[in-house]
């Protein structure tokens, strides 16, 4: 790489986030922008991202409301996931056993976001999306590497400058047998 007639040697890590930079020409501007204009390369679809310094992390479970997550715009950077916490209704009695551990980062640059997840035991997981701010204060985001490129509308996500977060609803069986409606939140640090 040429840097101002310099020339700089980039490790595979610092090659892939230039890679995912180069790929995001196309930035998106504020909220309410239109679609994301970029093409992602097929080598950010098929790299995972490097996991060093990223601690496995437990779910646990919270007796409690969710909280409001307040969107603002997102900075580009590499996020590691530092919590995985499951809210579920104030009733809800959770089964004895934990979810399990989980490594995962999150790169944005531009309009496109990258996230690398890793389950114990398991092969690592790429999803690249592209996305465009929404006027309702959500992500629209799109999946860059699959053969389906369907829009995902409306896609919830906190950030406050330095912790990104995710939520997910899902339905929980307590220790009675009982159907609970949960919602997790995965959260993320600028690092």
């Amino acid at each position: 790489m040429r840097l101002r007639g310099r020339t700089v040697v980039l490790g595979r890590a610092e090659r892939l986030v230039a890679l995912l930079a180069a790929s995001s020409l196309g930035a998106c501007a504020g909220k309410g922008s239109g679609a994301c204009a970029t093409k992602v390369t097929p080598e950010v679809c098929e790299t995972p991202a490097n996991l060093r310094g990223v601690e496995p992390v437990l779910e646990t479970r919270v007796v409690a409301p969710a909280p409001q997550l307040v969107p603002e715009p997102l900075i580009d950077g590499r996020y590691v996931q530092t919590a995985r916490t499951r809210y579920c209704e104030q009733d809800y009695q959770p089964l004895l056993e934990q979810g399990g551990n989980v490594q995962a980062v999150t790169e944005i640059s531009g309009c496109v976001l990258r996230s690398t997840i890793v389950a114990a035991g398991e092969q690592p997981l790429v999803f690249v999306l592209t996305f465009r701010y929404a006027a309702d204060g959500t992500l629209d985001v799109t999946p860059a590497c699959s053969g389906d490129k369907t829009p995902v509308l409306g896609r919830q996500y906190g950030f406050d400058g330095t912790t990104l977060q995710f939520p997910s609803s899902s339905d929980e069986s307590d220790s009675d047998g009982l159907l609970h409606t949960c919602e997790r939140i995965d959260s993320f640090e600028l690092r």
